[in-house]
């Protein structure tokens, strides 16, 4: 069943995710099956365009969010960030929101996951000075065979 919300909602999501052949591919579907059902959604074609529209602005101000992000780090000069960039659009702010979340979850992970706190647990081995590693082929005693 062809419902036009449902159809507005992929556009808007197709055009703000990461540009790649694979959403290029679904907004031409989307596009065509607009165009099939023109006869009873006589403005939904230049609907279809305004959330592809608000689609490409959401991933620019994604990527400006995130460029912010790294630079400055989730401080509360975000939330005005948000609020002047995000605007009225509900769509555009709760993709803000998701890029925000998921900086922080990206920033967290990498906190904890740090391979710099991993400990050893091979016991080294001490030479007292002048001596030999015990495993040192140049010094072991040649074998009886």
């Amino acid at each position: 069943m062809f419902d036009p919300k449902d159809v507005l909602h992929h556009a808007f999501l197709y055009s703000a995710f990461e540009a790649s052949p694979e959403h290029e591919g679904m907004l031409q579907d989307l596009r065509r099956a607009v165009e099939e059902n023109l006869g009873q959604h006589p403005g939904l074609l230049r609907a279809f365009d305004k959330a592809c529209i608000r689609g490409a602005r959401a991933r620019a101000l994604a990527a400006e969010l995130t460029s912010v992000l790294n630079k400055n780090g989730d401080t509360d000069a975000i939330d005005a960030w948000l609020t002047e960039h995000g605007g009225r659009d509900g769509q555009i702010r709760r993709h803000l929101d998701i890029t925000r979340a998921k900086w922080n979850n990206r920033r967290q992970h990498h906190a904890t996951a740090n391979p710099n706190n991993h400990t050893s647990t091979i016991n080294q081995v001490h030479i007292p000075a002048g001596a030999h590693h015990p495993n040192s082929l140049r010094h072991l005693a040649p074998s009886a065979h």
